[in-house]
């Protein structure tokens, strides 16, 4: 049984956000990097995860999950 895998601008679109943010995912190790030969992949059963714990709002705006326009990192 072979996993499937999505390059990082098909991971991007079905999650519906940037390339860059795939990128990033992938050097926190928040998804797991495949490599086939010199190219990346990325297993779909790590971005449907991801997108099940991500809200529908933040996937259509294609906003980092966990983070919202009102998140402020001052302390008062």
């Amino acid at each position: 049984m072979s996993a499937s895998v999505v390059t990082v601008a098909e991971a991007a679109t079905r999650l519906a956000v940037s390339r860059s943010l795939i990128r990033k995912l992938l050097a926190t190790g928040c998804l797991t990097r495949v490599r086939i030969g010199r190219c990346v992949r990325v297993r779909v059963e790590e971005l449907e995860a991801l997108a099940a714990g991500m809200p529908p709002a933040t996937r259509a705006a294609g906003q980092r999950p966990g983070l919202s326009e009102e998140s402020t990192f001052i302390d008062e």
